[in-house]
């Protein structure tokens, strides 16, 4: 049987009063093409497993995500398989994603495509139960993992390659998404450069 473990970061409001509040936000700095729900994926669960394993690369990693998770939580860790549930974003956040949407809201415009994400808002429990990046964006929530639909993430990294913003976006560049930052320096990372 697994436990359930959750980042307790934030006073947390009951669930519809958070999305009406995230949402109100979103509508009054004029994002309108993108739901809450969408990005901030509430409840969403996901296995921290901490259990041996004979690969010794895996086993480093796991011991990392425990070292990590155990740090966050500011406790040890006991057992070796728990599920986590992710979390609100933190009012002071909500800033953060602004710039992220209004680019992604012109990607929507410009290629005519759905746009689905597949991870925005990752509260650093979770981030390290999925194997995020230590010190990434997704847990600033300036950060967002695309797929534009009618798109290749090649053309997704040429549109955002051509942008004058582009020095200040974060662009991970993956076989099947993009990863998209508003972190305001340039970095890029993944097979194509």
């Amino acid at each position: 049987m697994s436990h359930v473990l959750a980042w307790r970061g934030v006073d947390l409001l009951p669930p519809a009063q958070y999305r009406a509040s995230l949402a109100d936000f979103l509508i009054a700095h004029k994002i309108t093409n993108f739901q809450v729900h969408e990005i901030a994926k509430l409840g969403r669960m996901t296995t921290l497993d901490l259990s041996p394993a004979s690969n010794a690369d895996l086993a480093a990693k796991r011991e990392v995500r425990k070292a990590r998770a155990e740090d966050i939580l500011g406790r040890p860790l006991e057992r070796v398989v728990y599920q986590v549930a992710l979390q609100q974003v933190p009012r002071s956040y909500w800033p953060n994603i602004l710039f992220t949407l209004r680019l992604m809201q012109n990607l929507r415009r410009e290629s005519g495509s759905v746009i689905d994400v597949s991870s925005g808002w990752r509260d650093p429990l979770y981030n390290v139960a999925v194997g995020g990046a230590l010190h990434g964006q997704h847990p600033l929530f300036t950060a967002v993992d695309l797929v534009v639909r009618s798109w290749t993430p090649d053309r997704v990294r040429a549109w955002i390659e051509a942008r004058p913003e582009a020095q200040s976006i974060g662009l991970g560049y993956y076989k099947s998404f993009t990863h998209l930052d508003g972190r305001g320096v340039y970095a890029r990372w993944g097979p194509v450069q």
